[in-house]
This record gives structure tokens, C-alpha cells and sequence, in this order.
């Protein structure tokens, strides 16, 4: 799933285009509906991949309660939608409603009984996940056995900061790289480094 294409897609720019021509349409409601729908998704994902204690669900923020009705309406119209004529059901809505609702609990529970009033949900989603498995596969390997993963592991732990993969599905950190593990292959290859290090 590449999420950039997504989040470009269901962006507050797309939305401003969107009512910017809206005036040159027979039938603006439908830009208009169109409109609302790409600001609710944009909304949502501004919330869940916020890098930001204050843009996040912050109790201490001027934006708390926005944020918090904001994912609440995100709820119901993800339970509102049809997708097709029949009014079936579908996968995207149920990992929609499970990511956001979990959210929500956890921050009640986290605020209620230990004290916490605030919590990044970006800090909740599997970039460093895919980020390690980009960086794995970029070695070679597209499917590796535990000995490739292994090996990479220690490469990677031995680099600490890491490159990110140009054909990666995730979006960038503000985090800065110092190394990669090519140039940490380079350095593995001259015969000085292993006698040295290895």
C-alpha cells in the first residue's frame, strides 16, 4: 500500500482545488460532498501521522477537543459509507473504525487511570517496522532466510542511523541519517576496516 500517493490524493490542497471549481459545475453539491469527504480523510490523517505533541491529541492543546470530534465523526462517516449498490461492507472501513476507536480507548485509558493527557499517534502506526524490512530487502534480498536477516540485523544495529529506501511505502521522519548501509559496505570491503574491526 503506498500511503504517499493516498495522502496526496485526500490532501487540504486537493480539497482548496476542489472549491475553487466547484462554480463551473452544473451540480456543485456533488464538488462540494466531494470536498468535505477529502477534508474529513485529511483531517484524520493530519491527527494520526502528527510528528507534534500540539497538533496530536494533547489534552494541554487549543486543538484537544477539535481533534478529538474530529475522529469521532471520522467513526461515523466511515460507518455511513456505501460502497457499492448492494451496501456491502467493507475491509477498509472495519481497519478505518479499529485504528481510530483504538486510539480514542487508549488515550481515555492512558488519561483515566495512569495520568498521561497526552499521546502521539504516530508513535502507534509500523514505520520502523517497514522501515527495518525496506532496509533488509534493499540488501539483496527480496525474501530472506533468518540467517540473511540476521546478518542484516547486525548491520543495521551497527549503523544505528539508517538510510530509508527510495521505494519505500511510508513516509520520512524528521530524523537525520549519518550513515547508510552502503557506505557502510564500502567500508566493510577495504581490507584496513576488517583488520581493524572485524
Amino acid at each position: 500500500m503506498r500511503v504517499n500517493l493516498a495522502a496526496n490524493v485526500f490532501d487540504f490542497d486537493t480539497v482548496a482545488a476542489l472549491l475553487y471549481i466547484k462554480e463551473k459545475y452544473d451540480n456543485p453539491n456533488i464538488i462540494i460532498s466531494t470536498a468535505t469527504f477529502f477534508k474529513t480523510i485529511a483531517k484524520w490523517f493530519a491527527i494520526i501521522s502528527s510528528k507534534r505533541p500540539e497538533n496530536s491529541i494533547n489534552e494541554n492543546s487549543e486543538y484537544f477537543q477539535a481533534n478529538i470530534d474530529t475522529l469521532n465523526r471520522f467513526i461515523t462517516l466511515m460507518k455511513s459509507i456505501n460502497y457499492t449498490i448492494k451496501n456491502k461492507w467493507r475491509p477498509i472501513q472495519t481497519g478505518f473504525i479499529l485504528t481510530t476507536t483504538s486510539i480514542l480507548n487508549l488515550y481515555c485509558y492512558l488519561s483515566n487511570k495512569c495520568g498521561i493527557n497526552e499521546i502521539i499517534p504516530r508513535r502507534l502506526t509500523t514505520d520502523t517496522v517497514e522501515n527495518l524490512f525496506s532496509q533488509i530487502r534493499g540488501m539483496g534480498q527480496a525474501h530472506p532466510n533468518s540467517i540473511n536477516i540476521k546478518n542484516a540485523l547486525k548491520m543495521i544495529s551497527f549503523a544505528s542511523h539508517i538510510d530509508i529506501s527510495l521505494n519505500s511505502n511510508y513516509s520520512l521522519d524528521e530524523s537525520t541519517f549519518f550513515t547508510s548501509l552502503t557506505s557502510f559496505n564500502n567500508y566493510k570491503e577495504d581490507n584496513i576496516f576488517n583488520r581493524r574491526y572485524l
